[in-house]
C-alpha cells in the first residue's frame, strides 16, 4: 500500500473520529429554515350545546394520543415562526356505542425563546373535527366540521448536535365549532432540525 493511500486513510479516520465534536461546536442557531415532529398525549374535553348529546369526553377528561409536525423559519436567534399541524386521537366507549374522536388543527405558531432553550408560543388557525359514532347493527353517525383553533404553550429544547434539537412542550389548545367546543391540555416530546 502506498504512503499516499495510507495518509488518506489516516486523515479520513481522524475526520470521522472528530466529526461529533465538529457537530457540537457548529451551527446551533435557530435562524433559517427548520422542520420538526412531536409525539405525546393530552387530556381532552368536548362540550356540546345540547344537553342530550353525549360525546364521551363531556363528563371527564380523557387521555388521547397527540401527533404533530411543523415547518418554519427562525426570524432571529430568539424568535421563530412555523406552520404547525396537530392531531389528537381518542376512542371512547359509552354504553354500546363506540365514539371515535379526531381533532386536527392547522395554524401558524410564533415561538419566543426567553433564555437558552426555554420558550413560549402562541398561534391561531383552523380546527377540524372528525367524530364517528358506531353501534352494532346501526348505521355509523359521522360528524365533520371546520372551526377555529387557538393554542398557547411553553417548552424547553436543547441541541443534541449542531443542527438537531430535542425537547418537551406543554400547551393548551381550544377548538371552537358551531355547536361544540373541544379543548386539550397536553405535553409532547419534540425533535427539530434547524
Amino acid at each position: 500500500m502506498s504512503s499516499k493511500i495510507t495518509g488518506w486513510i489516516i486523515l479520513a479516520a481522524l475526520m470521522l473520529l472528530a466529526s461529533p465534536s465538529f457537530a457540537l461546536d457548529a451551527y446551533k442557531d435557530r435562524r433559517g429554515v427548520f422542520a420538526g415532529v412531536n409525539v405525546g398525549g393530552g387530556a381532552g374535553f368536548a362540550g356540546v350545546d345540547s344537553a342530550s348529546e353525549l360525546t364521551g369526553l363531556d363528563e371527564n377528561r380523557q387521555l388521547g394520543l397527540h401527533l404533530g409536525a411543523e415547518v418554519g423559519g427562525g426570524l432571529t436567534k430568539t424568535l421563530t415562526g412555523a406552520l404547525e399541524g396537530n392531531w389528537w386521537i381518542r376512542t371512547v366507549r359509552l354504553g354500546d356505542r363506540r365514539l371515535n374522536h379526531q381533532h386536527l388543527s392547522f395554524l401558524p405558531m410564533i415561538r419566543y425563546f426567553i433564555w437558552d432553550g426555554l420558550n413560549v408560543g402562541a398561534g391561531a388557525g383552523l380546527a377540524y373535527a372528525v367524530f364517528d359514532t358506531e353501534r352494532a347493527g346501526v348505521e355509523t353517525f359521522r360528524y365533520r366540521e371546520m372551526g377555529l383553533a387557538l393554542k398557547f404553550g411553553a417548552g424547553y429544547e436543547f441541541f443534541v448536535n449542531g443542527t438537531i434539537a430535542a425537547g418537551i412542550d406543554a400547551g393548551y389548545t381550544r377548538h371552537f365549532y358551531s355547536n361544540a367546543d373541544f379543548d386539550t391540555l397536553g405535553a409532547q416530546v419534540t425533535l427539530r432540525w434547524y
